[in-house]
């Protein structure tokens, strides 16, 4: 399991890291993921629009999954920017989970956030809180 962490930390910290988002890269806003499209976000949050971009965050975040042993067939992210305040952000989640009555449950904590466990509804997935100096991001991963 430290070796995990330590390759999750790694990951995070490369160039190609989801930490590694320029100010010039293009986003698009998102009232909720489709991944569980009932589940609406607090406000501000986005997704990357350029597709080399999202490539290289999708290859990250599959390797910080891998890691834990988390297979995914698919990965959303989405990101706050450093003006939305981060416990907004995650308290806006835990509002939004309570109401739906779905859980979640940390599955490991590493250097930049953490690997969640979702139940949501008949569906389960994981997801990766990451925080950044210029984000938050929430991947999901089914």
């Amino acid at each position: 399991m430290k070796k995990a962490i330590a390759v999750a930390t790694v990951l995070l910290g490369t160039a190609v890291g989801p930490a590694a988002l320029a100010a010039s890269d293009v986003f698009t806003p998102v009232a909720a993921p489709q991944m569980v499209s009932d589940l609406i976000l607090y406000p501000g949050a986005a997704r990357l629009v350029e597709p080399k971009q999202k490539a290289k965050v999708d290859a990250s975040v599959t390797k910080i999954f891998g890691a834990f042993n988390i297979k995914c067939s698919s990965i959303e992210e989405i990101f706050w920017s450093t003006k939305t305040p981060q416990e907004k952000v995650l308290t806006g989640f835990k509002v939004q989970m309570d109401k739906l009555k779905y859980t979640y449950e940390v599955v490991q904590r590493i250097k930049t956030g953490s690997v969640i466990k979702i139940n949501a509804g008949k569906q389960q997935l994981h997801g990766l809180w990451d925080y950044s100096a210029k984000t938050t991001m929430l991947a999901l991963c089914k």
